[in-house]
């Protein structure tokens, strides 16, 4: 009880000079000791946009692993090419340009006829996620994929289409000529590949996804824990997986949170701020000084890169009348303070969260 009391206090003392015209929610507390620092709405449910990617993280963390690399298997089998899909998020169109040279040079390919293409770990009908924005620039998902964005109008052939032109195009700009067509089918698991692209370590693609705030990375990841638990990377699967790693992890369960999408573009997503420093902990924890590698850095890269003149780390969350900040702070006197900061429904013609969440993080660098 003395703990809230104080807390209280220590509140009221800061919105008493910095006032916010919306809906907040804030909880801090020292990393070393779990003594409360800030508690106000710490316990209520927030859109928390962009900080998913934080649970998106865990997810990738604690079923997969830092060093998972995914693998694109390529198969050539009575004059097709063959594809089999893993759910990678980075294959850029650079990487698919080298893996052509790779297998144009490794069978002395002249002619393909059929592109058969295997993109069945993720439902193609899916093709955005959950409570996504209809009239928003989203990010098309596949588990064949290029990564590039995509805007406007978008269908379930988008993602494998994009893939097969793509592909298409590098052959035949390396001289192979396609004499046939896409065929969509499930390629087995037992044939024996001829040349497998393995992704970088998740490590490296987690990193990119935290510090440039990458929506379809995100999504694409969320999908495949939901592939690695339950076979296959549906967003009812995506979603069954995330509530079962949060439950295994920081014990709150399904009646506690909202989770339906990997990159927080969703607004059926809710989350505490209490919740989400619980998750940073066990983040820490697990990870020791890697976490803050991952994430925006004050002083480096990120979202929140020369935000603060201190040092922080965290990851920031922005939409239409949502804010929000997450992360570790470094204080004036060398403590640390894990914290979380949400506005939700507020105008921004007349409420400006980030000046709030910058007054919130300074007056925790000073007093503590």
């Amino acid at each position: 009880m003395r703990k809230i009391v104080i807390a209280a206090l220590l509140i009221s003392a800061v919105f008493f000079a910095f006032k916010f015209n919306g809906f907040y929610g804030i909880y801090a507390e020292f990393l070393d000791n779990g003594k409360v620092v800030l508690c106000e709405n710490s316990e209520e449910l927030f859109t928390p946009a962009s900080v998913t990617k934080l649970f998106t993280l865990l997810a990738a963390v604690r079923n997969l692993g830092l060093n998972y690399r995914f693998e694109t298997k390529f198969y050539y089998e009575k004059g097709n090419l063959m594809v089999k899909g893993s759910g990678d998020p980075m294959i850029y169109p650079s990487n698919l340009r080298k893996i052509v040279d790779a297998l144009v040079k490794k069978l002395n390919l002249k002619e393909v006829h059929n592109i058969i293409l295997d993109d069945k770990l993720f439902d193609r009908r899916e093709y955005f996620g959950r409570g996504w924005m209809w009239d928003d620039p989203n990010p098309v998902i596949g588990a064949l994929n290029i990564k590039v964005k995509f805007f406007g109008k978008a269908d379930e052939l988008s993602a494998v289409k994009n893939f097969y032109e793509s592909l298409k195009r590098d052959l035949e700009n390396s001289g192979v000529r396609v004499s046939g067509k896409m065929i969509l089918r499930y390629i087995s698991k037992k044939k024996t590949p001829v040349y497998v692209y393995r992704s970088q370590p998740l490590r490296d693609i987690l990193k990119y996804m935290i510090k440039s705030s990458d929506n379809q990375i995100a999504e694409m990841i969320f999908r495949d824990v939901g592939a690695k638990l339950l076979k296959k990377g549906t967003i009812n699967n995506s979603i069954a997986a995330m509530i079962r790693t949060v439950k295994s992890t920081i014990g709150y369960g399904i009646n506690d949170f909202t989770i339906v999408d990997g990159p927080g573009l969703s607004r059926y997503n809710m989350i505490s701020p209490k919740m989400t420093v619980d998750l940073l902990k066990y983040l820490h924890k697990s990870l020791g000084g890697e976490l803050f590698e991952i994430l925006s850095y004050s002083k480096g890269s990120g979202t929140i890169s020369g935000r603060f003149p201190f040092d922080l780390w965290g990851k920031t969350g922005t939409m239409t009348g949502v804010s929000g900040l997450a992360g570790f702070l470094k204080t004036k006197s060398g403590k640390i303070i894990v914290f979380s900061i949400f506005e939700n429904n507020y105008m921004k013609e007349r409420s400006d969260p980030k000046a709030f969440e910058n007054s919130v993080v300074n007056y925790l660098y000073e007093n503590f």
